[in-house]
């Protein structure tokens, strides 16, 4: 048996795996983490790692239950008792600690995309062309009464809506004050319903848990001619440390009066953003 608990070595979450519970859904997140671990670890890849790659295999072996279905849920079950990781435990192999996180987030990205839902539904993976009215809750969350009131009768009642344009081949585009913006480097990932985030205690809630507990919650005031506006920092920028920890809440199907989540993949650097409220889905 191995010494330290093949779970973490794949770098997996207690509260992902208990919230998934199903244990075929614990075996696609299982081959998911490994494909991704192992795009970063396979010999074959450049500044890959021999022996951490064989580790990562042994790892998935040992949580294989046609092979040993005694040993898999000896495992799951130390792991799910085990006291909650250590920032140190992140380490799984070593010192790439970012890389494993973002190995993590890019996991629950292909767990949404082989989760089977039903295909006349609007979701992750049947980006169906509509077009979302979304209520900008980033905005609003930093916003008190009276800047609100101060906004409205500057902008009109709806001055923190926005159009979301789900195009052809799941393509966004931005509508915002009759400006279009497109969204090439954005990917819709999966939403919370409002049921979710009152059990979670709120959406503000849910996004102080996506911030590092060393680093503080600062709000910076935008330019002058937008005195009205906060931008908080760094809710607005969610990392792959950040969003492990709420991205077991996130269904895939995409609903009216549920928050939407995104990844933002640009060259360099990739990170997630709660895009609003759906307050409405047209579809085409």
């Amino acid at each position: 048996m191995m010494k330290k608990n093949p779970f973490h070595i794949l770098g997996l979450n207690q509260d992902i795996i208990r919230a998934l519970g199903n244990d075929p859904q614990i075996q696609i997140l299982l081959d998911s983490q490994l494909k991704a671990l192992q795009r970063i670890y396979h010999p074959d890849v450049q500044g890959g790692d021999a022996e951490k790659s064989r580790m990562l295999n042994e790892a998935r072996a040992l949580l294989d239950p046609s092979k040993n279905n005694e040993l898999y849920e000896h495992y799951k079950k130390s792991f799910l008792k085990s006291s909650r990781q250590k920032k140190e435990d992140g380490k799984v192999l070593g010192d790439e600690y970012d890389k494993n996180y973002l190995a993590l987030a890019e996991t629950f990205l292909r767990y949404l995309l082989e989760f089977s839902a039903k295909p006349e539904k609007l979701s992750v993976f049947n980006l169906k062309p509509a077009a979302l009215l979304v209520f900008d809750t980033m905005i609003s969350e930093n916003l008190d009464s009276y800047q609100r009131e101060e906004l409205r009768k500057l902008r009109g009642a709806h001055y923190l809506n926005y159009e979301l344009i789900i195009m052809p081949e799941g393509k966004l585009q931005k509508i915002k004050d009759g400006r279009e913006i497109n969204l090439p480097f954005k990917k819709i990932i999966g939403t919370m319903d409002e049921r979710t985030v009152n059990n979670a205690g709120g959406i503000n809630r849910i996004l102080n848990m996506t911030v590092p507990a060393e680093i503080p919650q600062i709000q910076h005031a935008l330019p002058r001619q937008n005195q009205y506006y906060k931008k908080r920092k760094p809710e607005s920028r969610i990392y792959a440390e950040g969003f492990r920890n709420i991205m077991h809440l996130l269904s895939p199907e995409i609903n009216e009066n549920s928050y939407l989540f995104s990844i933002n993949q640009f060259p360099g650097e990739s990170f997630f953003t709660l895009d609003g409220r759906i307050m409405q889905i047209n579809e085409s």
